[in-house]
């Protein structure tokens, strides 16, 4: 049996329209994903977020690996838990006993290049690194008068009962690159009052973007450096109800007239007790602009970003 003719020719028709919409749909594809050959540029406002901090991921102790490599791996693992201010990883290259005591935030030896890691007598190791500086667990960051005399660090390994070595002594702290360290910290500066109550006298300090506001409170808690002591009004900061406001840490009278903001382009290392503002009218480079401060102690701090 045979197809109707007028039905042969309309499913021939209805073929041939299928193809011509088959071509027509690559055409049309092939041109929407072709590159651009003519036009005008067009510009578009708007501001790039800023990057966020990358969080390195440390690996563990390798079986059977020998006392140099727990070392090195170590430094690692201490490295990137200032990044994500978790130190698991680290303590994993740890006796148990020695992980109850070791302090990771009792401060840093930041370095440049690569350190060395070198084999000592009786079951210890060295690390020995070109020091730039060293921040202690409060943030004061003090400049190496000279890197040509390199830092050595020691560290005691005993094995477990499955023959593992691990590290049993090791001063607290972490070891940072250089890079890594202005990649992970940030300049703080911490303001506090004068005894008359109309300055401000501000100090630097440098802490892990990831514990900035814990380590920025604990800071005004602990009150100045030494060296600032005698020029600050006395007092106990903790009287005073904290109040945040937006990258401060306040702690204020329970009566203040006003916030004083700054900002600092000073690099790490910086004479901080140089600079005083005046209550009644403090300016700092980002524009921010204060009014006299009713009464109270340490008044704030702000975050900065590496130089």
């Amino acid at each position: 049996m045979t197809d109707h003719p007028i039905r042969a020719q309309g499913a021939v028709a209805r073929r041939r329209t299928a193809v011509a919409v088959a071509l027509l749909l690559v055409a049309a594809l092939s041109g929407c994903v072709s590159i651009p050959t003519s036009g005008r540029i067009v510009s578009v406002p708007g501001d790039l977020p800023e990057p966020g901090i990358g969080i390195p991921l440390p690996a563990g102790p390798e079986p059977d690996a020998t006392p140099e490599q727990i070392v090195a791996g170590f430094v690692r693992a201490g490295e990137a838990g200032v990044y994500s201010d978790n130190f698991e990883k680290a303590l994993e290259f740890l006796t148990p006993a020695t992980g109850q005591t070791w302090q990771p935030r009792g401060g840093t030896v930041v370095y440049s290049g690569d350190p060395e890691v070198l084999a000592g007598a009786h079951d210890t190791v060295v690390v020995e690194v070109p020091e730039v500086a060293t921040v202690d667990g409060s943030g004061r960051y003090t400049e190496s008068a000279s890197q040509a005399t390199a830092r050595q660090m020691h560290f005691t390994l005993q094995q477990d009962a499955n023959s593992q070595w691990r590290i049993s002594e090791l001063e607290d702290g972490v070891l940072m690159s250089l890079p890594s360290f202005l990649d992970s910290h940030r300049q703080v500066r911490i303001y506090f009052a004068t005894p008359d109550q109309e300055q401000l006298l501000p100090e630097l300090r440098w802490f892990p973007a990831q514990n900035l506001v814990v380590s920025a409170a604990t800071a005004l808690f602990e009150g100045p450096s030494p060296w600032l002591r005698d020029g600050v009004a006395k007092g106990d900061p903790r009287r005073y109800p904290a109040e945040p406001r937006g990258h401060h840490a306040v702690r204020r009278h329970p009566d203040p007239r006003a916030l004083v903001r700054g900002g600092s382009d000073r690099g790490p290392g910086a004479a901080a007790g140089a600079a005083r503002g005046d209550l009644r009218s403090v300016h700092g480079p980002g524009g921010h602009r204060g009014c006299r401060h009713g009464g109270g102690s340490a008044v704030g701090a702000q975050r900065r970003a590496g130089p």
